[in-house]
């Protein structure tokens, strides 16, 4: 999403007060297992070893809890510019004639 992604990102790092000088560990965190998209990322956190002769294709079952994905304030936000970006193309592809089918 280009510079409205980054202003997102800034504003969230805002909201919750990070330094700074944390900025890259906080967005390092984030990244770590998707917690960006989740509202409670650590929530039941538990991970289970199924052993190497294991038929599973993973050999780790994650036991996500209610972890709310998908709810996290920054993807509703960006799920929010999101919508409102594709809104105005359609408006204005509608309003100046350039409709687009397919």
């Amino acid at each position: 999403m280009g510079k409205e992604g980054l202003r997102l990102i800034l504003h969230a790092f805002n909201e919750e007060r990070v330094k700074q000088e944390d900025a890259l560990n906080t967005a390092e965190y984030y990244l770590e297992n998707y917690r960006f998209i989740y509202q409670n990322p650590d929530d039941d956190m538990v991970c289970f070893f199924l052993g190497p002769h294991s038929n599973s294709s993973s050999q780790y079952i994650s036991n996500q809890g209610n972890k709310g994905a998908f709810l996290s304030p920054l993807v509703s936000a960006c799920l929010a510019v999101h919508m409102k970006k594709t809104m105005l193309n359609v408006k204005q592809s509608i309003t100046y004639g350039m409709r687009h089918v397919g």
